[in-house]
């Protein structure tokens, strides 16, 4: 997904309203990225609300650690260690790999029936699984694009937007897909949900360059 965040990138300026809307469009995009459809579709197999209320505590998570980060790339031009932002990136391999894993078991068990008495325990689940991904993949572009305002006030701002967004969008997006995963057999799921974990960790293991 590079390609479309350079193009909106393309579209900044030095205009508060105009670096706003482009930190708005990137949020928007962000709960596109494969790895984050991966994690919030693997844990939001449920009714239109809750995987709803899934995404949006997903993105409660992202917007933690992407402000937290955020904040000093604005304001003092901080970059995160790339030995650290691989081994996050790696880090995000296995927690998609053991979303799919777990589908499996419990597809395997006969257990995925709904369990209206654990949607906290789900709920905090989803928020630690955004904040693993708010420190990688294509975050830290939107962090770059959003540090390179020259306005710090505007930066920040954009920061919060960029945020907010990304949590509203996933909150859709995650509604959407549990209402049409549900038909989806939970084991071909957690299947191919693994195999993507791997390949990412795969990915995450030789340096290669986030792939979207």
């Amino acid at each position: 997904m590079f390609g479309l965040d350079q193009e909106i990138a393309s579209l900044a300026s030095t205009k508060p309203l105009v670096a706003l809307a482009v930190a708005l469009l990137l949020g928007l995009r962000h709960p596109l990225d494969p790895d984050h459809l991966a994690a919030v579709g693997a844990m939001a197999k449920d009714s239109r609300r809750r995987s709803g209320l899934i995404g949006l505590s997903w993105g409660a998570g992202h917007a933690t650690t992407v402000i937290a980060l955020g904040v000093p790339v604005v304001l003092w031009a901080a970059v995160m260690p790339e030995g650290l932002h691989q081994g996050i990136e790696a880090l995000i391999g296995v927690v998609i790999f053991a979303l799919g894993l777990r589908l499996l078991i419990r597809h395997g068990r006969g257990e995925m029936h709904q369990h209206p008495h654990r949607p906290p325990q789900r709920l905090r689940e989803a928020y630690a699984v955004g904040v693993v991904h708010g420190a990688g993949g294509s975050a830290a572009i939107g962090l770059l694009i959003i540090a390179a305002i020259p306005d710090h006030g505007v930066a920040l701002a954009g920061l919060l937007v960029f945020s907010i967004s990304t949590a509203l969008a996933t909150c859709a997006v995650a509604a959407g897909l549990g209402r049409s995963l549900r038909t989806v057999p939970s084991g071909a799921m957690g299947g191919v949900v693994c195999a993507f974990g791997l390949w990412y960790l795969a990915a995450a293991a030789v340096g290669a360059p986030y792939p979207f």
